[in-house]
């Protein structure tokens, strides 16, 4: 966790100062982003299919999961439903906006255990998943 907090406080701090992050899957370039909401490092939930999770949504209420098929202890529960009482809403709620839905990096990486690393030079944030090669 360690590593992947401090990749992530690196990809912060570049959009805070304005800079597009551009994200690789072992060392794979993607097409996907990293954005900051209300403080909170997000990403694309569709990168998880990158990363050989499955993202299974169901748009109509607003729920859904990331699940490692190879390991289906390893599983993200998600939901993006405003919650009733107006409290804070935990770190690990996703946003639904514009159809697309974005998580929290550093918890959802760290549920499958995949490690980050951050080269400043290019602004690019690589997942390594640890898989072999040809999964």
């Amino acid at each position: 966790m360690k590593i992947a907090k401090g990749a992530a406080d690196s990809v912060t701090s570049a959009l805070r100062r304005g800079k597009t992050v551009t994200i690789s899957v072992d060392n794979r370039l993607t097409d996907y982003t990293a954005r900051l909401v209300g403080g909170r490092l997000l990403v694309p939930a569709r990168l998880f299919n990158e990363t050989g999770q499955r993202v299974l949504w169901t748009g109509a209420d607003k729920r859904g999961i990331i699940r490692d098929d190879r390991d289906p202890r390893r599983t993200v529960e998600m939901d993006a439903r405003e919650p009733k009482d107006g409290r804070a809403v935990a770190a690990m709620r996703p946003i639904l906006e514009n159809g697309r839905l974005w998580v929290p990096l550093v918890s959802t990486i760290s549920s499958f255990g995949h490690t980050l690393a951050w080269t400043g030079a290019s602004n690019c944030l690589n997942i390594s998943t640890n898989r072999a090669v040809g999964r």
